[in-house]
């Protein structure tokens, strides 16, 4: 009977394990869908005529950088918790702590460049350098992309492999 229950224990706390991290990546999946939409309006303002109408051009594109700042500085920290994404891809999957390691050093170059653009477009600067700002935001853009990609592999090797060996 104790050897029945014991199996029973090892599976409901399975199941736990198994629902918190089903529960980190539908959190996750959240926040990149947050984070994809305001990139989106992001990208609007950024296509948006700019010769002639740089103060009001680069107003805007501010007052759209904000929110991508504001998910992905979300993301970071819920991500870096202590009962966060980190923490379990690290916990699910020891060897691969290295590349968890990348992602928090690519979530601070992300927030050190979302804070750089912002800089490039507040209002006490000179005339907007249109062109050097588009580049600086697809640069950004596209490093926050590349690294939802490694971040969302990285969740289904850990969550959603099973590599272990058989019964």
């Amino acid at each position: 009977m104790k050897h029945g229950a014991h199996h029973g224990e090892a599976g409901q706390a399975g199941a736990g394990v198994a629902a918190q991290r089903d529960w980190l990546s539908r959190r996750t999946r959240g926040e990149h869908d947050f984070l994809l939409e305001a990139m989106h309006r992001l990208e609007a303002a950024l296509a948006s005529p700019a010769p002639g109408r740089e103060g009001p051009w680069s107003g805007r594109v501010g007052h759209e950088l904000r929110p991508v700042r504001d998910y992905l500085r979300a993301h970071v920290e819920s991500a870096e918790g202590a009962e966060g994404l980190c923490r379990e891809l690290a916990a699910a999957q020891p060897e691969l702590g290295y590349r968890v390691e990348q992602l928090r050093i690519e979530h601070a170059k992300l927030l050190e460049m979302g804070s750089a653009l912002a800089r490039s477009v507040e209002p006490a600067e000179a005339l907007a350098d249109f062109s050097s700002i588009r580049q600086h935001a697809a640069d950004l853009l596209a490093a926050i992309r590349s690294h939802y990609a490694r971040e969302v592999d990285l969740i289904y090797e850990c969550f959603c492999t099973d590599i272990g060996v058989g019964d």
